[in-house]
């Protein structure tokens, strides 16, 4: 399936039960040709319109996921050569240029090494400005260990991190004010409904429906957000739990659970481990 097709899909509001009206309009009556309506007439937004597919706290995690990508990519930490099954690619960020790095081969004295390198410059040499180091890719799989070691030894740093910033996140989100836009936009799709039968203009509702529309958007991003980091919590501490009685090895598994950013330094890897605690490894 295309991956423009994908992005549809993940960014349609009919799989949580709404309906955006009018997404498309005739411009043409006699050929009956339809177009994408770019501010040709106003489009209303129907909440609950019918029954949902996917539970809408899913959708608005799929939108923050999608959100926090676009992001990435923008900073150039998400490219061509990204790979999912390498569970530290686009973590791995050159602490002189902000360039990511990308996983490659050497040939070593006959041997095949992996390591990595600031993509910038694999791909422009010296113009490139940068002189970050080459890694070993088993002196950053060492580091990694050590990080998360010390994450476990000192749990409690990390948990009271992230339960800083869900109560942020709480402070601004208010169920009151969400239940009082949902009302009053129901409210202004009856009367864009009972105007337009009239023929009267509804460009200045159709306004303030958007307005609404954004800040209920707004609301709802932070309330996802606000859930993601619960999970992060939950999530977090179920992992520390399992690798306490371990003995902790490099695993694809183990970055996914733990490792948010590996940023390197010319004397030092500083490990963003999930929750926003910072780790130095001197390697």
């Amino acid at each position: 399936m295309a991956g423009t097709n994908i992005q549809q899909i993940l960014s349609n509001e009919k799989y949580i039960g709404d309906a955006l009206l009018q997404k498309t309009v005739t411009i043409d009556t006699l050929q009956k040709k339809r177009v994408k309506n770019v501010d040709h007439m106003p489009q209303y937004y129907v909440r609950d319109d019918h029954p949902a597919i996917i539970p809408r706290e899913l959708f608005y995690e799929v939108q923050a996921e999608m959100t926090r990508r676009a992001e990435l990519r923008r900073e150039g930490r998400l490219n061509q050569k990204y790979c999912s099954h390498i569970a530290m690619s686009g973590k791995v960020i050159c602490g002189e240029c902000g360039a990511p790095f990308q996983r490659t081969h050497w040939i070593l004295k006959g041997e095949k090494v992996i390591v990595w390198r600031c993509r910038s410059r694999l791909q422009k040499g010296k113009k490139s400005g940068c002189h970050s180091r080459t890694i070993r890719e088993a002196d950053l799989q060492k580091a990694v260990v050590k990080a998360v070691q010390d994450l476990i030894l000192d749990e409690d740093r990390i948990y009271n991190d992230i339960c800083s910033d869900v109560q942020e996140l709480t402070t601004g989100v208010s169920e009151i004010e969400l239940d009082d836009i949902n009302t009053k936009l129901a409210e202004l799709q009856q009367q864009v409904l009972s105007w337009v039968k009239t023929g009267k203009d509804t460009s200045e509702l159709a306004e303030e429906i958007q307005q609404l529309r954004d800040r209920k958007n707004k609301i709802e991003t932070e309330k996802s957000e606000r859930k993601r980091d619960e999970d992060r919590v939950a999530a977090l501490r179920e992992s520390v739990e399992k690798a306490k009685d371990k003995v902790l090895t490099y695993d694809e598994q183990l970055v996914r659970n733990f490792i948010e950013e590996i940023r390197v330094f010319p004397d030092k890897l500083t490990i963003t481990v999930k929750g926003g605690a910072k780790e130095d490894i001197i390697i």
